[in-house]
């Protein structure tokens, strides 16, 4: 806020990494993290307040992508993050611990949205892809939203361990024994072909052809799978 007792009002300023010229948003509307242009120069840049010492960080390529790993780049810090811009407020959400999971439900921190959303980072280009009605399902194939990839890729998050499996061109057979990537422990599971939502075997012990009913509240529906030999 201005300093001025006859003012008073808000503004926000960012200088550009580039030509150090300082950009000005008179109604404070900037938007942490988002891909900003130069007033001076033209060109592109992001930028962050690292979350533990509060000092800005640039991406002078504006390469910067929610949900990835990053570690402060000022010596006195380097503390180590991760981010995502709610879809629905657009403001910067941040996980100090870098404990964000990627295709998990996360609600917005901000208690004026609070509003729910999952996001998985593309396999293939690491670009950040948003289901804003937080409408993702393990086990689904999907293809990138980034029109230069548009590459598909699926995940599966271990119901033993709790991280994300991913299968990069798309190819997980669902119904399939798999082994966790991470803690090797066996599972199987089958996007039930009513609601779409993922239905886990921890004990990998799904047997084809037999019947089941979907474990999720409001679905309940029966189905049995085949896979083709």
């Amino acid at each position: 806020s201005c300093v001025h007792g006859d003012c008073g009002r808000d503004f926000q300023c960012v200088h550009c990494p580039h030509c150090e010229h300082q950009n000005m948003w008179k109604e404070a509307n900037y938007i942490a993290g988002s891909v900003q242009n130069c007033g001076g120069c033209r060109r592109s840049f992001q930028s962050l307040n690292c979350p533990h010492c509060k000092q800005a960080n640039f991406w002078a390529d504006a390469d910067h992508q929610d949900g990835l790993v990053y570690t402060c780049v000022h010596q006195n810090c380097g503390g180590s993050w991760q981010s995502v811009n709610c879809p629905h407020c657009q403001r910067v959400n941040f996980w100090e611990d870098c404990d964000y999971k990627e295709s998990v439900m996360h609600a917005c921190v901000y208690q004026d949205c609070a509003k729910t959303f999952q996001t998985v980072n593309c396999l293939h280009c690491n670009k950040v892809n948003i289901w804003k009605n937080a409408d993702y399902q393990d086990g689904l194939a999907y293809a990138c939203v980034h029109q230069e990839c548009q590459k598909v890729f699926q995940t599966i998050v271990c119901p033993h361990c709790s991280r994300m499996n991913p299968w990069v061109n798309g190819e997980y057979k669902a119904g399939a024994p798999t082994s966790c990537g991470f803690c090797a422990r066996s599972f199987q599971s089958i996007n039930c072909p009513h609601c779409t939502r993922v239905n886990m075997w921890e004990a990998a012990d799904y047997v084809e052809g037999m019947m089941y009913e979907c474990a999720h509240v409001g679905c309940g529906q029966g189905f049995q799978t085949i896979n083709c030999p």
